[in-house]
């Protein structure tokens, strides 16, 4: 992860007993020309991580499918695991961890 980039928790979705968020990287560059003053930026958002919380406790997992620990999951975003676990799932109550 370079400058520019954030990490944070997007809001819950629930369905069936089951709880789902991701875990994404945002970029965003800027860009200015001070010849023709002009602006352009692009951004992204990228999923690194997927928490799912059902009947048999709380898993996570890469996009890709490889199985995340929770210590995994909180060295990309402190407070993440518990954030996702009470529920809340407001990652604004806890913010978003620049990279």
């Amino acid at each position: 992860m370079g400058p520019g980039v954030t990490i944070f928790l997007q809001d819950l979705a629930e369905t069936r007993g089951f709880r789902v968020a991701a875990l994404v990287e945002q970029t965003l560059d800027v860009y200015v020309s001070g010849a023709s003053n002009a602006l352009a930026a692009q951004g992204s958002l990228v999923p690194v991580a997927v928490l799912l919380a059902g009947p048999g406790g709380i898993s996570a997992q890469a996009p890709d499918g490889t199985p995340m620990s929770r210590a995994q999951i909180e060295a990309l975003l402190p407070g993440a695991w518990a954030c996702f676990n009470a529920g809340s799932g407001e990652a604004e109550s806890m913010g978003a961890l620049p990279r």
